[in-house]
């Protein structure tokens, strides 16, 4: 209750301040040739294969699996400015929680409308740590990644990011066969 207390007042504060300063939503001006971003989310995962891309393992039969995993992100994204309008630039984020993973890639957006509003696309790399709901051991896969999103600025230095991401697997290992081959070589 003292919480919500707390959270109230300061929400009403901040709107109190920002009517003194109107300039608090607006997006800020680049000043520099490079950008610099921080992310901090929650990821909603929908892992799942289909008979015709199964996880195939050695010495075992396809792996078909269909699991929902909820997860804390954290990323950073950092590049060049192009005549204050076009971003291309560099991001790592991970994630945490049902399933582990680390990815790193390629990105690209725009400024619209001022800057209220940023398209991006990314391409990259991605390492993921999966659990099933078949199987009592987890998975290691590798994969190639594609996303595409939108921010939306909703304070100075503040916004919203939606994104959806989908992967392309390269590899998928079983983290128990990893183990045995690793003796025996």
């Amino acid at each position: 209750m003292i919480f919500r207390f707390f959270y109230a007042l300061s929400f009403f504060l901040g709107v109190l301040l920002a009517k003194k300063d109107l300039n608090f939503f607006k997006p800020l001006e680049p000043t520099k040739n490079y950008f610099g971003s921080f992310k901090i989310g929650y990821l909603y995962q929908h892992a799942n294969t289909i008979k015709r891309a199964p996880i195939r393992l050695k010495n075992r039969s396809p792996l078909l699996m269909d699991k929902i995993y909820h997860d804390a992100s954290l990323g950073f994204d950092a590049g060049y400015l192009f005549k204050k309008k076009a971003l291309l630039g560099g991001y790592l984020d991970a994630g945490m929680g049902g399933s582990y993973f680390m990815s790193a890639g390629l990105a690209a957006g725009v400024r619209l409308f001022k800057g209220w509003v940023i398209p991006k696309i990314a391409l990259g790399y991605q390492l993921q740590i999966l659990g099933t709901k078949i199987d009592k051991y987890q998975f290691n896969i590798q994969s190639a990644v594609g996303s595409v999103g939108l921010f939306f600025n909703v304070a100075k230095n503040f916004g919203l990011s939606l994104e959806a991401r989908g992967a392309f697997l390269f590899i998928s290992s079983k983290a128990n066969f990893l183990k045995h081959l690793a003796r025996h070589d």
